[in-house]
């Protein structure tokens, strides 16, 4: 059997983006701190680090991750499947593929997204931090999701560059999403690691 596929949650499975944006607008709002137009680089790092380039401190840092947890549950509906990952992880699943998330987002969160997009079933093991300042790296959570699914084929998908330095750092054969779209993926995974130099 091949696999497993390991993934990243958000910008790779699950479009997080408008939910963030609005959740950081509404903890900026609630600290009266502006918001910069460009929001680019909050897509991928710990929410904690986010917070500091928007100019919170460690006096309010606590209660602005509160804030923002409340909000992003709020605005969870907002949450909906990048391209094509819904329907290749539920078929990959029903294909005996083991499938693993690893992510930096709060497993609380996560298992929310994952319930939204409806692909709770299909993720065998959802390597997650416990909150926003669990120290784990992406590296130490694909660790952990690979380690408990096991394999001989395994392929990590991702679209941040933390996640393709984790899959260097664990010699796992990686692939840039969107770069490679969830049917290739598919393919990649279905057709095993020799298909993949």
């Amino acid at each position: 059997m091949p696999g497993p596929l390991l993934s990243d949650l958000d910008g790779t499975i699950a479009d997080t983006g408008p939910a963030i944006v609005e959740s950081l607008h509404v903890t900026c709002a609630a600290f009266e701190i502006p918001v910069p137009e460009d929001l680019s680089f909050v897509f991928g790092p710990p929410l904690h680090w986010v917070l500091e380039q928007l100019g919170f401190s460690d006096e309010n840092m606590a209660d602005a991750i509160a804030v923002f947890e409340t909000a992003h549950t709020e605005r969870i509906d907002l949450v909906a499947p990048m391209p094509g990952a819904d329907v290749v992880l539920r078929e990959l699943a029903s294909s005996g593929v083991k499938i693993g998330v690893a992510t930096i987002k709060p497993e609380p969160i996560a298992k929310i997204v994952l319930d939204v997009l409806g692909l709770s079933e299909t993720v065998h093991v959802l390597s997650a931090r416990a909150d926003d300042m669990d120290p784990r790296t992406k590296t130490d959570l694909v660790r952990e999701a690979f380690d408990t699914l096991g394999g001989d084929d395994p392929l990590y998908v991702g679209d941040h560059e933390g996640d393709e330095n984790a899959a260097r750092a664990l010699g796992i054969p990686f692939r840039w999403y969107p770069a490679t779209p969830w049917d290739e993926i598919r393919r990649a995974v279905l057709a095993g690691s020799a298909s993949r130099a």
